[in-house]
C-alpha cells in the first residue's frame, strides 16, 4: 500500500558522479563502477507524508505475507504438464506474469528519499527513525514465506540500495555505530556483486552451451548468475530438452524430405509428358520386365537401406551429434543428415534402374551400360556421407576448414546430379525412350520416400513431447519459471539474508 501510495510522491535526482568510477580489474576481468549515492526529492508532500504512515503501521505488525507464491501453485496445477502442449502452455503462462512485489521497490524508494533528505537536512533523529524503519522493513521480507525469484531479486534490491542510501546518510551526519555496521553490509553486497561479475555462471554456462536445448540456453545461464554459488547441473538433466530439439529439428528434416520427394516425383510424372504417346507406352511395357527381385533391388536398396543408414547414424550412434546442442552445432546436425539422404535418393535408385533394365532388356540395345563417372560420383557421394558426420562433429569446435571442404563437395554432388537432369531434358532424342522408362520407374522410388517420412514425422514428433515432458529443467513450478529457479531463489534469499545478519 505504501508503495502504490507513495510510489510517486519522490524522484530521483540526476546523479553527481559521486562514485567510483574509475576501471575496477579482478582476476582478470572488468568490474562495473561503485554505484553512485543516489539523491532524491519529493514531488508530492500529501502522497510522501501518506506513504510514511503507511511505512509506519506496516513496521509495528508482526509480519509480511505475499499470497503470489500459493496463487501460482493454484495457476500451475492447472496445467497437465505431462502434455507436450499444456506444458508450452504453462511455460508461456509463467513468462507472461509479473510479480506484485515489484511495488515493494517504490516503498523502499520512499523510505530512501526520507533518509536521504534527512541526512542532509542534518536531523540525525529522522535517519534514525528512517533507519529503525528500514530494518524492521527487512526483517519482515526476509522472514516472508519462499517467493519466486523475481520476489527475492526485488528483496536483494531492496537491502542493496536500502544499505547504500543509509550508509552514505551516516557518513554524512557522522554517526559511527551506524557506519560501522552498515559499511561492513555496504561492502559485502559489492563483494558479492563483484563475485557475480567474475564469475558470470561459469560453472554452468558452458556445460549449458555445448548439451543444453534452446530453453535452457535462453533461461538457465541467466538464472544461475543471479547467485555467486548456483546449483551444479549434470548431462543427465540436460540431456531430455536436449533430444527433444534433436527430434523436433529431426521432424522438421523429414517433412522437408517429404515435400521434396513430392516435387520430385510431381517432376518425373510431368517428365514423361514431353515423350510422344508411344513412347509413353512403350515404357510401361518395359517397366513390366522388371519381376519382383528387381523392384526389391530398386526400393530397398535405393530407397529403406538408405533411410535405415542415416537414421540410425542420426539416432543411435554418437556421430549423430545428439550429444550436443543444436544451437553449438549451428544446426548442422540433423539437417546434414536428412539432405545427404535426399542426394541418395536422387543417385543411387537411377543406377540401379540401369542395372536392373540392362539385366533384363539386354536384348533390345537400350544402352542401359552404366558410366564410370555415374559410378564414381555415387561412390564419392557414399564416402562423403558416411565420413560427414564425424568430419563435422569433430571440426565443429575448432574451425570450419574441414565444414568448407565438405559443404564444397556436397555442391559438386549436387552439380553432378543437376548435369543428370539437365541431360535428361535437353540431351539427345534417340534417349527418349530409356528415359521415359526411368522416369516412370522412379514415381514408385519417390512414393515410397514419401511413405517412410510420413511414418517417420509422427514417429519424431511422439518422441519430442515424451522427452519434453521428461525435462525437469522446464517443469514449471509454483515459485518459478521451473525446479531450477525455484532453487535459485532459494540461495538468493539465504545469500542476502547471510549479509543482513552479519
Amino acid at each position: 500500500a505504501a508503495g502504490r501510495t507513495g510510489g510517486d510522491s519522490v524522484s530521483k535526482l540526476p546523479s553527481k558522479g559521486t562514485g567510483s568510477r574509475a576501471q575496477r580489474m579482478r582476476e582478470g576481468v572488468s568490474l562495473p563502477p561503485i554505484p553512485a549515492e543516489t539523491e532524491w526529492e519529493i514531488t508530492d508532500e500529501a502522497e510522501f507524508a501518506a506513504a510514511m504512515e503507511l511505512i509506519e503501521k506496516a513496521s509495528a505488525l508482526p509480519r509480511f505475507d505475499s499470497y503470489e507464491t500459493a496463487m501460482a501453485e493454484k495457476r500451475v496445477s492447472l496445467f497437465n504438464q505431462d502434455r507436450f502442449v499444456e506444458r508450452i502452455q504453462a511455460l508461456a503462462h509463467s513468462a507472461s506474469q509479473t510479480s506484485q512485489v515489484i511495488s515493494l521497490m517504490k516503498m523502499a524508494n520512499v523510505l530512501q528519499a526520507s533518509a536521504y533528505l534527512h541526512s542532509v537536512a542534518g536531523d540525525p533523529t529522522g535517519f534514525r527513525r528512517d533507519h529503525a524503519l528500514a530494518e524492521a522493513m527487512l526483517k519482515q521480507i526476509g522472514s516472508s514465506p519462499p517467493s519466486n525469484l523475481i520476489g527475492e531479486l526485488v528483496f536483494s534490491a531492496i537491502a542493496e540500495t536500502t544499505t547504500r542510501s543509509l550508509y552514505h546518510g551516516s557518513v554524512r551526519l557522522g554517526l559511527e555505530d551506524l557506519t560501522e555496521s552498515l559499511g561492513k553490509r555496504n561492502a559485502a553486497f559489492q563483494e558479492n556483486r563483484d563475485l557475480r561479475a567474475i564469475r558470470r555462471g561459469e560453472d554452468n554456462g558452458l556445460l549449458v552451451e555445448t548439451e543444453g536445448s534452446m530453453m535452457h540456453r535462453l533461461t538457465i545461464p541467466m538464472i544461475s548468475r543471479q547467485v555467486n554459488d548456483p546449483p551444479a547441473l549434470r548431462s543427465e538433466d540436460l540431456a531430455p530438452g536436449r533430444l527433444a530439439d534433436h527430434d523436433l529439428a529431426s521432424a522438421a528434416a523429414v517433412s522437408s524430405l517429404m515435400v521434396s520427394a513430392l516435387l520430385a516425383g510431381l517432376c518425373v510424372l510431368l517428365f514423361q509428358f514431353r515423350a510422344p504417346q508411344a513412347i509413353r507406352v512403350l515404357a510401361g511395357r518395359f517397366t513390366q520386365l522388371l519381376n519382383a527381385r528387381d523392384w526389391l533391388w530398386i526400393l530397398v536398396a535405393g530407397v529403406v537401406l538408405p533411410c535405415v543408414v542415416i537414421f540410425c547414424i542420426s539416432i543411435l550412434t554418437p556421430m549423430g551429434g545428439r550429444s550436443m546442442s543444436l544451437s553449438r552445432m549451428a544446426f548442422l546436425f540433423p539437417s546434414i543428415h536428412f539432405a545427404i539422404l535426399l542426394l541418395f535418393l536422387l543417385t543411387l535408385p537411377p543406377l540401379l534402374i540401369h542395372w536392373r533394365m540392362g539385366k533384363r532388356s539386354g536384348a533390345f540395345n537400350l544402352g542401359w551400360t552404366v558410366g564410370r563417372l555415374p559410378i564414381a560420383f555415387t561412390a564419392l557421394g557414399i564416402l562423403l556421407a558416411l565420413g560427414a558426420y564425424p568430419l563435422v562433429a569433430t571440426t565443429m569446435m575448432r574451425g570450419n576448414h574441414t565444414l568448407n571442404l565438405l559443404g564444397g563437395l556436397l555442391v559438386l554432388w549436387q552439380l553432378f546430379i543437376l548435369i543428370g537432369v539437365l541431360r535428361a531434358l535437353l540431351g539427345k532424342q534417340a534417349l527418349r525412350l530409356r528415359r521415359a522408362i526411368a522416369a516412370r520407374v522412379m514415381l514408385p522410388v519417390f512414393a515410397l520416400a514419401m511413405i517412410i517420412s510420413v511414418v517417420a514425422l509422427p514417429l519424431f514428433l511422439a518422441s519430442a513431447q515424451s522427452r519434453m515432458t521428461q525435462d525437469e529443467l522446464t517443469r514449471v513450478a509454483s515459485r518459478g519459471f521451473s525446479r531450477y529457479e525455484a532453487e535459485v531463489a532459494d540461495l538468493k534469499r539465504k545469500e542476502v539474508k547471510a549479509v543482513l545478519d552479519q
